[in-house]
């Protein structure tokens, strides 16, 4: 084909194009709004100025944007509908996020998920950091590890007015007690064991008030009426004035245990009689409170009750109350107040709060009141005690010289510490008692001595020349003794002549001993190896040991390692100088931390040696 055929065929075509464009202009808008709606490229979208949100448009975009128009709904040639079907086929689906990023919304501020882009940059340097590092690992959290922060755990440091809480008794003087009482108290206990053992196998049936109940005949109307009466107060008239409350009332409730010289308030399980009545708080109950307790201090028999058992008596507060202030006002004037011979207080399943609780500790905490009560029984209340209530209690028994047993679960920390510590002191001073009184009289024995005693005795002795080494490692009768047998363990090797070895390792010796075998170090003549590894010495009890071993001249092999207490440094400097006149020993285990005393000993060691060699050298001549 020439080139007057082409150029022809392109003019015809030329015309055609502009004459179908003018003729078919409503196909081309269709045509082109099918081919643009919905089918922006990625180009064309990021292109897009939108003004609608607080986002900010990076230079770039702002200079594409400033170029580039929004496409219309026309195309202007034939080729229009086949370039924006390609561009459709391109980018349907294809939108990156950097290019949706750019589109500002109104009130999400821009971004991704809706945050400014200094948030992001801020979220993305936090994950930058976030990402492990090489080199080494960082160190782990502890969660379980304790903080000193008060607001996350508020009882990690002791506050002031639990430093200042006394948590025992204080006693005494040997010289300023009253041992003949101490001793009556102790008999008295003794007594109450013996007893309760006695009723624990042989239970006896105690006295009732009420008369023991007939058959019940059908139809018998008095019958009945001893039901009824039973049911509203057995016959009596409980009455809000008190005049039911006479010597008659009381007397079948006093029961008397002649063998063992006590005499016995039993009440309990009697409430639903008396105070199921008067069970609102009011002045009421007061007064018939009040008025119990007075006609009971009143009776003939009051100041020889040893016992007094209310338990489930549905007693309230004001009861307790009225008995505390009716006896501290008795007490005020001497004689041991109310119920002076008191031993035994049964307060078990009543109604009793904190108002009950502070009232009984204000009887236990006066000296003049109650001393001789050694039993409380305060468990199973219908109402849990608050920690008011066992705070008072434990401030109260603190002061108490006689109680021995609290029946009470008590869940603070401190007043069940208080209460723990004065029981184990009165027992302890209660023993002592004993044993004063039988030296008094003259009728102590001498405990009979066991084994390992009798293995120290024979060693301070020198009776038994077939003992020459000694090997307590972990004995377990050695542990047992006390510290006064201990001590005299550490000072019997002393006179010893016939022990060469000594092995005691783990022993949980103390400085106390190292003390008393320090002094025997120095007048034994005999020990040429001495173990004593693995126990409780502090730099105290090791000063001691190597007192002894400077001035000793025939040990050679002298172990002290791996103590439970560390030696402090100044401890550590004075070592060496304690050993500056012994010449015998070459062998010495201490671990000093110190590298200058450790050089210094292992100096005095070998000077030790080349002193020994020298000596052997001059005895061969």
């Amino acid at each position: 084909m020439n080139k007057s055929a082409i150029s022809s065929r392109m003019a015809a075509f030329q015309k055609a194009a502009t004459s179908s464009n003018t003729n078919n202009t409503d196909d081309a808008n269709k045509n082109g709004m099918k081919s643009s709606v919905g089918k922006l490229s990625k180009s064309k979208i990021s292109a897009l100025n939108i003004p609608l949100g607080g986002g900010r448009q990076s230079h770039q975009q702002q200079h594409i944007s400033s170029k580039v128009t929004i496409p219309t709904m026309s195309s202007s040639c034939g080729n229009t509908d086949d370039t924006n079907k390609n561009e459709a086929k391109k980018s349907v689906g294809k939108l990156s996020m950097s290019k949706i990023n750019a589109i500002n919304i109104p009130g999400m501020g821009g971004g991704p998920r809706g945050g400014t882009q200094q948030q992001h940059q801020q979220s993305r340097s936090s994950k930058e950091n976030m990402k492990p590092k090489p080199g080494k690992t960082p160190p782990k959290i502890n969660m379980t590890m304790a903080h000193n922060d008060h607001t996350s755990q508020g009882h990690t440091e002791m506050s002031e007015k639990a430093k200042a809480t006394i948590v025992g008794p204080k006693r005494v003087g040997s010289e300023q007690e009253n041992w003949d009482f101490l001793y009556e108290l102790a008999s008295q206990y003794d007594q109450y064991k013996l007893q309760e053992k006695e009723e624990m196998k042989n239970p006896i049936k105690q006295k009732s008030a009420t008369p023991e109940k007939k058959p019940q005949v059908q139809g018998d109307k008095k019958s009945i009426k001893s039901s009824l009466e039973g049911l509203f107060g057995g016959g009596t008239s409980y009455t809000a004035n008190g005049k039911f409350l006479t010597k008659e009332y009381f007397d079948p409730f006093i029961l008397e245990n002649t063998k063992f010289s006590t005499v016995t308030f039993d009440f309990s399980n009697e409430g639903t009689k008396l105070f199921k009545r008067f069970d609102r708080k009011d002045q009421e109950q007061r007064d018939i409170s009040q008025k119990f307790v007075a006609a009971l201090l009143s009776h003939p028999r009051a100041s020889e009750i040893t016992h007094l058992s209310m338990s489930n008596a549905l007693l309230p507060d004001e009861f307790l109350v009225a008995l505390s202030e009716q006896c501290l006002l008795a007490g005020s004037g001497g004689g041991g107040g109310g119920l002076p011979k008191l031993q035994v207080m049964n307060l078990e399943s009543n109604l009793l709060g904190i108002d009950g609780l502070i009232a009984v500790s204000k009887c236990i905490a006066d000296p003049n009141v109650w001393c001789r009560l050694q039993i409380l029984k305060l468990e199973n209340q219908k109402a849990e005690l608050t920690s008011d209530a066992e705070e008072t209690l434990g401030k109260a028994v603190v002061h108490s010289r006689s109680l021995v047993a609290v029946g009470l679960h008590v869940k603070g920390g401190i007043p069940k510490q208080q209460i723990d510590n004065t029981i184990k002191a009165n027992v302890d001073i209660l023993r002592q008692a004993r044993r004063k009184h039988k030296l008094k009289t003259g009728s102590l024995k001498e405990r009979k001595r066991n084994d390992m005693e009798q293995y120290f005795d024979k060693i301070v002795s020198n009776t038994d020349p077939s003992i020459t080494d000694v090997d307590l490692t972990g004995n377990l009768k050695f542990i047992g003794l006390n510290a006064t047998e201990r001590i005299k363990s550490g000072s019997s090797f002393g006179t010893n002549t016939t022990v060469k070895s000594i092995k005691m390792v783990k022993l949980q010796l103390d400085d106390d001993f190292a003390v008393a075998f320090g002094k025997a170090l120095i007048t034994n003549s005999t020990l040429e190896t001495v173990i004593l590894d693995s126990n409780s010495f502090s730099g105290t009890g090791i000063q001691a040991l190597l007192t002894g071993l400077g001035k000793n001249k025939a040990i050679t092999n002298f172990q002290i390692r791996h103590q439970t207490k560390k030696i402090n440094s100044s401890d550590e400097e004075v070592l060496p100088l304690l050993l500056k006149e012994n010449t015998t020993v070459i062998n010495l285990g201490i671990d000093a931390r110190n590298q200058m005393i450790k050089m210094q000993l292992d100096r005095k060691t070998n000077e030790n040696r080349e002193y020994q060699r020298k000596q052997r050298n001059l005895n061969k001549k």
